[in-house]
């Protein structure tokens, strides 16, 4: 049996080190610091935990568990890692986005949606919006502010498949996004207007995540039934993007 665990690959060498793990590991994301990653996880008794995995002794903290009724999905960071954003619901009529002060172990709900699908979050770069997909029946696309209030529609999709794994781009004037079984990758800009499809991949893509140069982003490829990497896109904004623009020489 393979054993589990939290791989680690240096990009400048090619260096590899593996965390050992008891448990299936989803929904990895990175600190600030990079002295931490959060994921979220079933161990071998099939207990569901969001944890925090510490890149410099390997050691292992679990944050938060659900209660019997309850589900959790992808968990982040703050940039000051005192907070915890994390998505949990029933899977039957409710779904929450919650903020954790994680000196003090209290919660806050920030977002509340009616679906069977659990919501997928993005925290902006500059640690004050989430960008929330619903992959339920509404197919939306918003921006929620941290600090409150209702959120911003950015679009709202009535037919084909809905946004997923959605990040942002480092100036935080773009929100990428996978739709149409995961094999195509748009973008929207963050004040609102028409999502662009910037490509199409014969596999399906998850795990988007965004180099802080702007013009790279890494995520995992599936081609079924049993062919799996982790791919590198670069320079895939349009030239006329003011995001890549901003970040060439």
């Amino acid at each position: 049996m393979r054993e589990r665990g939290l791989c680690i690959r240096n990009l400048e060498n090619g260096d590899e080190r593996v965390i050992p793990l008891d448990f299936r590991v989803y929904f990895p994301n990175w600190s600030s610091s990079g002295k931490t990653i959060i994921v979220t996880g079933y161990d071998n008794q099939d207990r569901l935990a969001i944890c925090r995995v510490s890149t410099v002794n390997s050691e292992i903290e679990r944050i938060l568990r659900p209660s019997s009724e309850q589900a959790f999905g992808k968990a982040i960071l703050s940039s000051d890692g005192k907070s915890l954003f994390y998505v949990r619901g029933n899977m039957i009529d409710r779904m929450q986005i919650m903020v954790r002060d994680l000196e003090s172990g209290t919660d806050r709900e920030l977002y509340r949606d009616a679906s069977r699908l659990p919501l997928q979050i993005a925290l902006s770069p500059d640690g004050r919006s989430l960008a929330v997909a619903n992959r339920g029946p509404d197919k939306f696309l918003k921006v929620l502010a941290i600090s409150g209030g209702e959120p911003r529609a950015l679009f709202t999709w009535k037919e084909g498949v809905f946004p997923n794994e959605p990040v942002w781009t480092p100036n935080v004037r773009q929100i990428l996004f996978l739709r149409n079984r995961c094999h195509e990758l748009w973008s929207i800009a963050a004040a609102g207007g028409e999502p662009q499809m910037l490509g199409r991949m014969d596999f399906q893509m998850d795990y988007l995540s965004m180099h802080p140069n702007g013009r790279t982003i890494v995520f995992g490829g599936h081609s079924w039934p049993d062919v799996s990497g982790i791919w590198v896109m670069e320079n895939f904004l349009p030239k006329n993007n003011p995001e890549k623009k901003q970040h060439e020489p």
